[in-house]
């Protein structure tokens, strides 16, 4: 029986456990546990939300981000949904999450599409999303996006037509 048995998987990422995680476009998440098998399905009960666009596993909060056309879904380890963030404060029209990082601090950089496209830092404790300032931007990220490169003071993303440069520190991208 396939792995992914009425999708295709769009992204691979890896924890440092060696397990892998692969965002379908229709399925949510799978997680293939290094080593071990039963192959483990998750995402949200709204299946209209499940087209993963990016995927975070990040071990030491003990969190999976996952990027979707229906916002941003966190799920703990044990892959239970915790968090699920549909729209932006204090805006009505849907999120689309199609990059995300780390940065030094443990916070973590959304790349955002939509009416309100830009880059977006959401708390490590998950309490603020707040936008990061432009420079010389006419607008922000296309629909595909990829984080390139996570140094300790700056992220490269690169979205359908652009390339980004973020700096969390100076609250700042361009």
């Amino acid at each position: 029986q396939p792995f992914i048995p009425s999708s295709a998987f769009a992204k691979i990422a890896a924890d440092k456990f060696g397990n892998l995680y692969l965002s379908t476009i229709r399925n949510g998440i799978v997680k293939i546990i290094a080593n071990n098998y039963p192959v483990k399905y998750y995402g949200a009960a709204d299946k209209a939300l499940n087209h993963t666009l990016n995927l975070l596993p990040d071990k030491t909060q003990g969190r999976i981000l996952a990027g979707t056309t229906g916002g941003l879904l966190i799920f703990d380890t044990a892959q239970q949904l915790t968090h699920q963030l549909t729209k932006l404060p204090h805006k009505q029209a849907p999120m689309l999450c199609n990059a995300i990082a780390k940065d030094a601090d443990g916070s973590y950089l959304l790349s955002i599409l939509g009416n309100d496209r830009g880059i977006y830092r959401l708390s490590k404790d998950l309490s603020s999303l707040r936008p990061l300032s432009t420079q010389n931007l006419q607008s922000g990220p296309e629909y595909f996006g990829n984080i390139l490169f996570r140094g300790k003071d700056e992220v490269l993303m690169q979205s359908q037509q652009f390339l980004y440069r973020i700096k969390p520190a100076e609250n700042k991208y361009w």
